[in-house]
């Protein structure tokens, strides 16, 4: 027994301390998100091709995706920040925002002009479409697909609100932002269950908790500018970072999110 004893507490000096990711009340874990120097950071930037007709931002299968509100089409951007796939949506008016279904392989889109969100296929086709004003949302300038709750999301500038729907064009509820107002662009980090948006007036960017809609972290978007941060996507290739385009600047620029992989000054495609 003795020996037992013995060899049981040599064991236990011996074998290294683990220590446990300790979530907080926002269930965000502490411990994965320790190694990121400050959400917000900078991490790259490069010169977007789509200027000064750059908005929305998505990730598709990992390639950085932007919609151009003057040619009514989506761009795939290559490791140099070159267009090297384009989709024209078939539709008789412009969209800001985008994200992208996973699930059902469609692009999202929202107007601010006309109150409305758009769902074009992979081939361009319209094939939904409803009203954004009737369900409280006037002006939404940003929209992602929130993989988790398999919800379309998107900010809406006059009520200073996130609005869900899913994916039949039902509305499935809305949420008040803690922080930010003037809100342009959204994105979803699945890795952190969180959105983050912009606020043009305050010229930062927010990441709150999808869950509970409580502030996560918040910073200054780069340059600043009345109509800073138009276009968000949250998470680029699993470095959880945020990609935003800038009404402004003819720049993408990269900021740290809330992931756990902390990156250096690079450029999108040295992320790929």
């Amino acid at each position: 027994m003795r020996m037992a004893i013995g060899l049981l507490l040599a064991l236990l000096l011996c074998t290294p301390t683990l220590v446990l990711a300790v979530p907080d009340e926002t269930g965000t874990d502490l411990a994965a998100v320790a190694p990121h120097d400050d959400p917000g950071d900078p991490c790259g930037q490069c010169l977007d091709p789509n200027n000064p007709n750059e908005w929305g931002l998505a990730f598709k299968d990992g390639d950085l995706w932007e919609v151009n509100r003057s040619v009514y089409a989506v761009h795939r951007l290559d490791e140099n920040c070159q267009i090297v796939e384009t989709i024209s949506l078939n539709t008789s008016t412009y969209a800001l925002g985008l994200g992208y279904d996973s699930v059902r392989d469609l692009w999202i889109c929202d107007n601010p002009g006309s109150d409305i969100m758009m769902i074009f296929d992979m081939s361009g086709n319209l094939v939904d479409q409803w009203s954004t004003a009737a369900y409280g949302c006037p002006g939404p300038v940003g929209t992602t697909y929130d993989s988790t709750r398999d919800l379309y999301v998107s900010c809406c500038w006059e009520t200073n609100g996130l609005y869900m729907w899913n994916p039949d064009g039902t509305f499935a509820g809305s949420m008040p932002v803690p922080a930010g107002s003037r809100l342009a662009g959204l994105g979803y980090d699945a890795h952190s269950d969180a959105y983050c948006y912009g606020g043009r007036d305050q010229a930062y960017m927010y990441w709150i908790s999808a869950e509970s809609g409580a502030l996560l972290a918040q910073a200054p978007v780069p340059m600043g500018g009345g109509n800073n941060c138009h276009g968000t996507a949250c998470e680029a290739d699993g470095t959880h970072n945020a990609w935003i385009t800038h009404y402004e600047e003819p720049n993408l620029f990269c900021v740290e999110g809330l992931g756990a992989t902390a990156t250096e000054s690079v450029t999108w495609g040295e992320l790929k």
